[in-house]
């Protein structure tokens, strides 16, 4: 227990955030902020005896209780306001605003990421390599098993690894595992996606051998009860019996649908008949076929890469002749070549929501300064034109966003999207506001400094936590940057022009078909009209799903 304390608090201290809430509370109480640089001294000087006078202390019959009952709330309706949009003027500017030009600037000189020194690798044997990165702050590390093959190599892994937390070995129990982790403060859990299938392991660095045993066992001896597929059908059914609940979440598997049709993620899957038919054994065996293909080990923290590397071949076994496959995977989008629109009724949905979608083109790393600043200017936050024109100064939406999303490989297309949450009642005024600014995006040349500005210090400013740097640094080394894109783009941004905008806009986004995805309730949505935008699909949630 105090070495799990000792591990949580050295964890959260690596947040900023938490810091800076535990130094406020410090100050708050009147505590010596400090003191916080002791506190796991102080973990590890608490005894049983200690505890035992605590709980004996405060957990007697001495104490006071509320109780409270849940009800229903009946949500009151509200009318349409009657007013006529309020549009300020952008170019004012206030007397405070003006004295922020008097004060100079310093210089800044960041410190970027180094592909070279900040991650290193190492090759442990064929189709296996380690990248490591070091911890600068404790003793606790941190190592992601990451096999290539995820759920479009192995489609069953999406029913064995959510129940992997119940497998156990022959030579422990499931009980023992789960004790003997917690006796050495180490945790791990299981994820997969399309591409990849992740082991993330988390522990003190004296415990690192003995961490790397118990999971080696897990990987290549795994056991489980046949049991286990109650508890498989119960979280499936669980997960389905919910993903449609909301209208957002409706729509995500209406777009889903749109992109990939049968082959979405809520279609291509079994039925809850099948998953109840399905066995332990060969789940299993599914999951052992991850120890035929590669693997990348991500190392984060004190050991050094000579120390590392011995350790982790003597604690973790790996195969030969592992199979390499093409990471990650990228499933083709259809393709639209005219507008459509795909209107979904939801019963008694209060908000419409409302998703855009356009078919994009294979970019270049050239073409990333522009559609940066295009997204910028177009769907940046509040000062974009989409939050401002369609929340800001005529209150259609909630929330309102687009960008042109960048692609994780460079060999498959860009995609322009767009999201709208929206009263019911205003569902077509919002989207012909959303068009309109696809259509007839306006001209607003004096923000391209502010654009510029935000394009180089924004991307200083974001540094992935030292935890996080080994995926950043693989992603965008897949992506084709030889070092980070803030350093590599530094030039590009400064001399971004807002011609560069509008031709970005004009040859990719304006002229191209829009796909709108809407899920709203028919009754308060006119769905004949929204066939002014496209080709109208009336679907059904059940054609959404497979159950």
């Amino acid at each position: 227990m105090k070495k799990e304390l000792y591990r949580s608090h050295l964890e959260s201290m690596e947040s900023n955030d938490y810091r800076a809430m535990l130094i406020g509370e410090a100050w708050a109480q009147g505590d010596d902020p400090s003191e916080l640089k002791n506190y796991t001294t102080k973990i590890n000087k608490v005894t049983k005896e200690d505890v035992v006078a605590v709980a004996n202390k405060y957990y007697g019959d001495n104490y006071l209780a509320f109780y409270s009952k849940m009800g229903s709330f009946k949500g009151e309706k509200i009318e349409k306001p009657d007013y006529k949009p309020v549009v300020s003027n952008t170019n004012a500017r206030s007397v405070f605003n003006q004295s922020l030009d008097g004060i100079g600037e310093s210089e800044f000189a960041p410190r970027f990421i180094d592909f070279d020194k900040d991650v290193t690798m190492s090759q442990l044997k064929d189709g296996v390599k380690l990248y490591r990165c070091e911890n600068p702050l404790n003793d606790i590390f941190s190592l992601d098993i990451r096999f290539d093959a995820g759920k479009e190599e192995i489609p069953m892994l999406e029913y064995v690894i959510p129940i992997m937390d119940m497998a156990y070995t022959e030579a422990y129990s499931k009980k023992e595992i789960k004790d003997e982790m917690s006796r050495i403060a180490a945790s791990y859990y299981f994820e997969f996606d399309e591409s990849y299938t992740h082991l993330h392991l988390t522990g003190i660095e004296s415990d690192l051998e003995r961490t790397l045993d118990l999971m080696n066992e897990l990987l290549t001896n795994p056991q489980m009860d046949d049991k286990e597929i109650e508890t498989l059908v119960d979280y499936i059914k669980g997960d389905r019996k919910f993903e449609n609940a909301e209208p957002y979440d409706v729509a995500q598997a209406a777009m889903e649908y749109v992109k990939y049709g049968s082959e979405s993620d809520y279609m291509d899957r079994l039925t809850m008949k099948e998953v109840k038919a399905l066995e332990i054994r060969s789940l299993v065996n599914e999951f052992r076929k991850l120890q035929g293909y590669s693997v990348e080990l991500h190392y984060v923290g004190k050991r050094p890469m000579k120390d590392l590397e011995k350790v982790l071949s003597e604690h973790l076994q790996f195969g030969d002749n592992l199979k390499e496959t093409d990471v990650p995977v990228i499933k083709p989008v259809k393709v639209y070549n005219d507008n459509e629109v795909f209107f979904v009724h939801k019963k008694n949905a209060v908000q419409s929501q409302v998703m855009f979608m356009q078919n994009g083109k294979l970019i270049t790393l050239d073409d990333v300064p522009s559609i940066q600043a295009f997204n910028s200017y177009f769907g940046g936050g509040f000062s974009g034109l989409v939050m401002q024109e369609i929340r800001e100064y005529r209150s259609l939406a909630y929330s309102a966003a687009a960008w042109t999303e960048i692609p994780d490989r460079m060999d498959s297309p860009s995609a322009f999207k767009g999201y709208i949450g929206t009263q019911a009642d205003k569902t077509d005024e919002a989207i012909s506001t959303f068009m309109d600014l696809v259509r007839n995006t306006p001209d607003k040349e004096d923000r391209i400094d502010m654009i510029r500005t935000y394009l180089k210090y924004s991307v200083i400013s974001y540094q992935p936590e030292f935890r996080r740097i080994i995926p950043y640094v693989i992603k965008k080394q897949k992506q084709g940057y030889p070092e980070v894109p803030a350093k590599f783009f530094q030039d590009e941004y400064a001399a971004i022009t807002y011609r560069d905008i509008r031709t970005y806009y004009e040859e990719n986004v304006q002229k191209t078909p829009t796909v709108v995805v809407v899920v709203g309730d028919k009754k308060k949505v006119e769905v004949d009209g929204l066939k002014k935008y496209g080709r109208l699909n009336s679907l059904k949630e059940d054609q959404l799903y497979t159950n």
